[in-house]
């Protein structure tokens, strides 16, 4: 695969900037297709989310309408095509490989994302962390952080239910795994979509 340099050469590269290091190309999430080789989505915080269908070789710049602040990209092996981008400036969803984009949000209270996860087996049915901004997200004296759930073109619905306190817990990331072991393991079950927390409560 191409290094880090061609994707610096796409034209929007002049304008990501991560605060800390505005100097510095944040890559947050890369998602290779689990659907067709050599496709890889690329997310840069405050900056793109950025493809390339020939394993690296080339790349395309973001499109007008798709995600900017991009944590986190995700694919789904039953349905070919189709993208979830959880980002700092909400939620996303192609189902054209990233050529076009719709943001359905009906429903989320909090539109600053971090995590998303899909259910193996029901690609409609997704689930966010979200919260107010990134101050809330990472600072254990300000964090507050709510998983929200939707199924199809339903809204947004918070999905709190057994799990800790908004808060005091910063962002979470979630990791899909088969549904009886998780239960076992964790007693952490989310409907038909079974869920491992990766947030973690602050150290006071």
């Amino acid at each position: 695969m191409g290094g880090p340099r061609r994707i610096a050469r796409a034209p929007s590269a002049d304008t990501w900037s991560f605060p800390p290091r505005p100097h510095t190309h944040h890559v947050r999430w890369i998602e290779a297709d689990v659907s067709v080789a050599d496709r890889v989505f690329v997310a840069i915080e405050a900056g793109a989310l950025v493809r390339t269908f020939d394993g690296g070789r080339t790349w395309r710049d973001r499109v007008r309408g798709g995600p900017y602040d991009t944590h986190t990209a995700l694919t789904h092996p039953l349905a070919p095509g189709r993208i979830y981008s959880a980002a700092g400036d909400g939620y996303y969803e192609s189902t054209d490989a990233g050529d076009s984009w719709s943001s359905p949000e009906d429903g989320l209270k909090h539109v600053y994302l971090v995590g998303v996860a899909v259910d193996p087996a029901d690609p409609d049915t997704v689930i966010v962390s979200a919260t107010d901004g990134p101050g809330s997200a990472y600072s254990p004296r300000g964090a507050e952080a709510y998983v929200y759930r939707k199924t199809g073109v339903q809204r947004w619905e918070q999905s709190m239910s057994g799990l800790p306190a908004a808060k005091g817990t910063r962002v979470s990331h979630f990791a899909t795994h088969d549904f009886q072991e998780l239960a076992k393991a964790s007693g952490v079950a989310r409907q038909s979509l079974t869920l491992e927390l990766k947030g973690s409560r602050p150290e006071v």
